[in-house]
């Protein structure tokens, strides 16, 4: 190349240079992970709950929003009568970032549909994940093996808005509006325990055996809202006596509850969707009944926009499908 050439090109690049220079600086934006904890925060008004949702510490989001409020010079979050709340200005940048992901994590949904890749994102109970979900895989991806599953196990009840996810099956009376909900089934509520106790110095056969047992319940929700989901509101509506000066334990979330009954230390309360597949296995069985019948149920639920989705319809009439050959295994005896 001669030297008039290299002098053409020598300017060529000054010239972009000079239009670089010139132009007026992107500004630093502040750090995604920062970002993230504080819509998560915004969201759940909550450090704890927003660190068990981001798998972090919650130091580690205390830190991030730290951070974030350095960056802009102002407070975003504040604490009410020691509640987490926002600041004025934290309302309104969570408004703006929660806008933001959803459309970011739309965008990424959809270039990986494009690009032929069904990835269907479900979010449920940790102990519906565990006791019934997993047992279950093998069918859902022997009928449906062109949709990839991606399963959140999390109590927080996700907003579909922020797009993090397509479906939910959620333990509930009521659903919002906007979403498609759909029971799963019914759900009761009966006493399990390890086959185990079925034998021995003092064999289970009737309610008023419990006397020589541990009753193991658990506080969660259910417990707080539904009477006959603890023992003593289950044995008064099951018009079984009273058992006083028994030993009670109460171990939360649920599945700790099934695992402790599972391994024989006592007697549990269990749900119909819970408790189907480790009594199919011989883990649990039901030592009496009656089965009575719960006011929440399980539902698969949806945005209505996309209750039509064929990967949603496949996997909701898979779920109803197998909540339904689940409820055939449970063997109750007549009370």
């Amino acid at each position: 190349m001669n030297s008039s050439g290299l002098e053409k090109n020598r300017v060529g690049v000054h010239s972009e240079n000079k239009v670089v220079k010139n132009a007026k600086p992107t500004p630093r934006l502040p750090s995604l992970n920062a970002i993230r904890a504080f819509e998560a925060v915004g969201r759940l008004l909550s450090f704890r709950r927003a660190a068990n949702e981001l798998h972090v510490t919650t130091s580690a989001v205390s830190h991030q929003i730290k951070a974030l409020e350095n960056y802009f010079g102002m407070p975003l979050v504040r604490m009410v009568n020691r509640q987490i709340a926002l600041t004025a200005a934290g309302e309104k940048y969570f408004r703006q970032i929660s806008q933001g992901l959803t459309q970011l994590s739309l965008a990424s949904s959809s270039l990986l549909r494009a690009k032929g890749a069904r990835i269907l994102r479900v979010t449920m109970a940790p102990t519906l994940a565990t006791w019934w979900l997993i047992p279950k895989l093998e069918s859902f991806l022997g009928a449906f093996p062109d949709i990839s599953l991606e399963v959140s196990a999390t109590t927080v009840k996700r907003d579909f808005a922020l797009g993090q996810f397509d479906v939910a099956i959620r333990y509930s009376r009521r659903i919002q509006n906007g979403l498609h909900a759909t029971a799963i089934g019914k759900n009761e509520v009966f006493p399990v325990c390890s086959p185990l106790l079925m034998e021995g110095s003092f064999p289970l056969g009737t309610a008023a055996d419990l006397r020589h047992h541990t009753l193991i319940s658990t506080r969660d929700e259910l417990f707080v809202e539904e009477p006959i989901a603890n023992w003593n509101g289950w044995l008064t509506a099951a018009h079984h006596p009273a058992i006083p000066g028994a030993r009670q334990i109460y171990l939360s979330p649920r599945g700790l509850m099934l695992q402790a009954v599972a391994q024989g230390l006592g007697v549990g309360l269990a749900r119909t969707l819970l408790a189907a597949e480790a009594m199919a296995a011989g883990q649990l069985v039901c030592p009496f009944g009656p089965a009575l019948p719960l006011s929440a149920n399980y539902h698969v639920v949806c945005p209505e926009s996309s209750a039509k989705n064929p990967d949603i319809v496949a996997f909701r009439d898979w779920v109803l499908a197998e909540a339904k050959a689940s409820a055939a295994l449970i063997n109750v005896p007549e009370a």
